[in-house]
């Protein structure tokens, strides 16, 4: 077959010669002629015709030396011509690229939805480098990678084995983030005298226990075998210094698990076995080098943590935490203290009214707290006496090990803060933190509806608000002392207050500078119009959610160069990057146009990594999986869908303010901005089955195993086949024009029509039996147009009406006629199964594994089957 050959009309039927003259020697395009079989290839020197040609050829071939030379000029020359006229270079040129060049019905570019790539005119400026040729996917390029970018494909390969997390850190930011750090010695001479100082608590002149608190004794009561199944470890979490994994901890019994739990609650001590705990170090800012940037998180055994996890769920069931604390509990706090934030600067804008607040940080809150400051939060929040102290016991015992790159330092005993990471921690100090908010005066507050909101509070991050100046600093002041009482500080250097003030006669409202706050008697940052704090990893101003673009075109270059493969590049985008911008596009501030524009640069680089052509529709890559697409996240569905769910959530909530914060007009706007979103996640599924290539994927949902296969993120299928079985399923494969116009009916459609009889022996594909039942199995791969369940049924009954074939069958399995069923395995060409094919093959054992391999078998057939028949088109033409 030659790819050369015309495209058809009065051409097609010309012989050899007429449809390829002989080159013409005057041609600077032809610089060589191999010559009649058996005779040494001769050179044609450019520009000499006739007599002078062929006397110049014989002095070449007197001289074998200058013959060499000019067979060296003439390629050269060959060479530069080609590639001054060849255009841009394509990477790896596929049949379906060489088409769309020759005017073929695909306008595939490379370059379209390829954002990275960079055609240059090879000769004129230079080969693309090996970062563009991988974002083409180039495979078959002839310029060879570097051995560091080869080094970095087996670092990322490995490290994506055993950490997804860590291998997509690495991708998208670089070595930043796992670069050099601190030292073991370094973190344990910043981190031993914090967790070993002495306690520094002002005098606090309330009694241990308040009047009228009863001890809540069900806190305490035996432990139930329901609440050590409900409870379980997570399967993924770190094993603590005794070695024990939640895998080796999970083979045990809950009743022994159980019976372990009550006896160390007979005891009221904790076992020296599972006693310690190992600390490690996490950075809060990327490439941190000061221990300060750090967080503790300590890790004790699993089986202190399973333990842990019931007395705490029972102590949030069972205590009243302070209304305004919103961390740790089992709802929504950040949207519900974001929220009513930006609903109160709102109003103060709209009504003019004055508003003053502040923000307050305090220094290493959960590293300082005072241990007689847990005692006296848990008598007064009713914690039951043999509770109260096993804990104590537990703080006052308990060792800890800084742990660095495997390295760990010498035992350390800590005299104050709570252990974070273990589960009791978050409610421990929600009880403190209750005392600190206590010290908030009752009168000060800032009216929104009927509401008076003093205080937001999602653990140590707190902010006061009030409608006087008066009003802030008396509660500045209330805070202050009580932090003090738990042994912890503010830090003023890090606080920052907002006063807005409003001018009655003009209605006009400013922002003042003048005569700061005072916390501790130093002097605190006021705000002024233009700045801007961050809240619970949101930006506001003034007027409540900044305005803060987002450019993810870094992020997804960094992806695009990376040597990985697209199924990785696919989970990197939908698990590790996107959700990185959820919460603060949901929660700040943006707008459609910004969204979709996002949405639309991943959609090119989508196309780009999965080699889609650009006219694949837009619904296809962000549908949902099981209705038929990548399920890629669309920024422009997603946000306004999530923003709204967690606004009509807070009225669920049964926060103090939650019907004030829903009436207001800030969550009105809000709410009306999410239902004029252009698309939702149901939209996107009608619009691909609405179209001509989508509407055989309408049954996709019905079958797990029709879609479950586009999840490879382990690379379990080729890159390059994974590409083809994507274009299997969204019908782009690449088709020539003469395609189009001639039958479309495939030839094996035709050959199977003239070879297989109406009448006769017929064969299935699967007979599986045992010595109860046999199931005679025939597997049929059908268009998607038909009803997959009728054309189960009527393969079914294709055999059953045939009273020999099971008798025979059943005299083959020594088995009575009425023990043989009948079954039939019905696949679409694009992998989409009937959901009784799938409950069958279920049914007889087969795992999703075995399901899935064989819906890549489906389409691997489909693909080759599309190859072969415009193999042989091309080759009648």
């Amino acid at each position: 077959m030659n790819r050369l050959a015309p495209r058809g009309g009065e051409s097609a039927g010309r012989s050899t010669n007429e449809r390829f003259p002989p080159p013409d020697p005057t041609s600077e395009n032809d610089r060589c002629d191999q010559g009649r079989p058996g005779r040494r290839a001769t050179i044609r020197p450019p520009g000499l015709p006739g007599k002078a040609r062929r006397a110049r050829m014989e002095e070449v071939e007197q001289d074998s030396s200058l013959v060499d030379q000019r067979a060296d000029q003439t390629a050269q020359h060959i060479r530069q011509t080609w590639e001054s006229r060849s255009g841009p270079k394509l990477e790896r040129t596929t049949w379906n690229q060489r088409a769309s060049l020759r005017g073929g019905r695909r306008n595939h570019s490379p370059a379209s939805g390829e954002p990275a790539l960079k055609l240059q005119q090879v000769g004129r400026g230079g080969t693309p480098s090996w970062d563009e040729r991988e974002v083409a996917g180039g495979r078959g390029s002839q310029v060879r990678e570097p051995s560091n970018e080869r080094n970095l494909y087996k670092r990322i390969k490995e490290l994506w084995k055993r950490s997804m997390r860590k291998a997509a850190t690495l991708i998208l930011d670089g070595e930043e983030r796992t670069s050099a750090k601190p030292s073991l010695e370094a973190q344990t001479a910043f981190w031993e005298p914090i967790m070993s100082s002495p306690e520094d608590l002002a005098r606090d002149a309330r009694p241990a226990r308040a009047a009228g608190v009863e001890p809540l004794w069900s806190l305490w009561e035996p432990i139930t075998i329901e609440e050590v199944r409900l409870l379980r470890p997570k399967k993924d979490t770190a094993a603590g210094p005794d070695g024990v994994g939640p895998g080796d901890w999970g083979r045990i019994p809950d009743v022994v698990k159980a019976l372990l739990f009550n006896c160390i609650q007979c005891i009221g001590r904790c076992p020296d076995a599972i006693l310690d705990s190992r600390t490690i170090l996490i950075p809060k800012t990327d490439g941190a080098m000061d221990p300060a940037l750090f967080r503790p998180l300590s890790i004790p055994s699993v089986i202190l943590r399973h333990y842990h996890r019931v007395l705490a769920n029972r102590v949030a069931v069972g205590v009243k935490m302070d209304r305004r604390q919103r961390a740790f509990m089992a709802t929504d706090g950040i949207a519900q203290n974001t929220s009513l934030l930006a609903a109160v600067l709102h109003d103060a804008k709209r009504r003019l009214k004055p508003l003053h607040m502040a923000v307050l940080d305090v220094k290493k809150a959960f590293d300082t707290v005072s241990r007689e400051a847990i005692d006296r939060a848990m008598a007064h929040k009713g914690v039951p006496p043999p509770m109260s102290e096993y804990i104590s016991d537990l703080y006052k015992r308990a060792k800890t090990r800084i742990e660095v790159d495997g390295m760990r330092s010498e035992p350390i005993l800590p005299t104050r803060g709570v252990r974070q990471g273990d589960p009791l921690s978050p409610v421990l100090f929600n009880m403190i933190m209750d005392q600190v908010l206590n010290s908030v005066p009752t009168t000060v507050a800032y009216p929104l509806g009927d509401t008076g909101v003093s205080a937001l509070a999602f653990a140590d991050d707190i902010i006061l608000l009030a409608s006087t100046r008066d009003g802030l600093q008396e509660s500045l002041n209330g805070v202050a002392t009580g932090v003090r009482q738990q042994g912890m500080e503010l830090m003023p250097a890090k606080c920052a207050t907002l006063s807005i003030e409003v001018d009655g006669r003009g209605k006009r409202r400013k922002v003042t500078a003048e005569s700061p706050f005072l916390v501790d008697g130093t002097a605190v940052k006021m705000l002024t119009i233009e700045d801007e704090f961050k809240y619970l990893g949101v930006m506001f101003d003034c007027n409540g959610p900044a305005w803060r673009p987002l450019d993810i075109r870094d992020k997804l270059d960094r992806v695009s160069r990376a040597p990985i493969k697209a199924q990785m590049r696919l989970k990197v985008l939908d698990t590790y990057l996107l959700p990185r911008y959820i919460h603060t596009l949901t929660m700040g501030k943006t707008s459609h146009a910004e969204l979709k524009a996002i949405d639309k640069l991943i959609r090119r680089a989508v196309r780009g990594w999965l080699r889609l052509p650009h006219d694949c529709p837009n619904a296809f890559i962000h549908a949902s999986r099981d209705q038929g697409g990548l399920g890629v996240a669309s920024l422009a569905t997603v946000v306004p869908h999530i923003k709204r769910c967690r606004l009509e959530a807070i009225d669920q909530s049964g926060a103090f303010f939650a019907a004030d914060l829903i009436g207001s007009e800030w969550t009105r706007k809000r709410l009306d901005w999410c239902h004029r979103a252009s698309h939702t996640p149901a939209r996107w599924a009608r619009e691909l089955h609405g179209r001509v290539d989508g509407v055989e994927l309408r049954d996709t949902r019905k079958a797990r195993s029709s879609y479950q296969w586009i999840n490879d993120p382990y690379c379990t299928v080729p890159t390059a086949d994974y590409i083809h079985y994507v274009h299997v399923r969204c019908n782009a494969l690449p088709s020539p024009r003469e395609t189009y116009q001639r039958s479309q009916r495939p030839p094996r459609a035709g050959s199977v029509s003239r070879w297989v009889p109406n009448q006769g022996l017929r064969k299935p594909d699967i007979l599986a039996h045992n010595n109860e039942e046999a199931v005679i199995l025939d597997v049929q791969v059908i268009s998607g147009a038909a009803n997959l369940e009728e054309a189960s049924k009527k393969k079914r009954d294709y055999y059953h009406r045939n009273a020999s074939l099971m008798q025979s069958v059943a005299d083959r399995c020594s088995l009575p006629v009425e023990q043989i069923s009948v079954e039939a395995i019905t696949l679409t060409w694009r992998a989409i199964w009937a959901r009784s094919s799938e409950e069958i093959l279920r049914s007889m054992g087969c795992g999703q594994a075995v399901l899935n391999g064989l819906s890549k078998r489906v389409l691997f057939g489909s693909y080759l089957n599309f190859w072969a028949f415009n193999r042989r088109r091309r080759g009648a033409r």
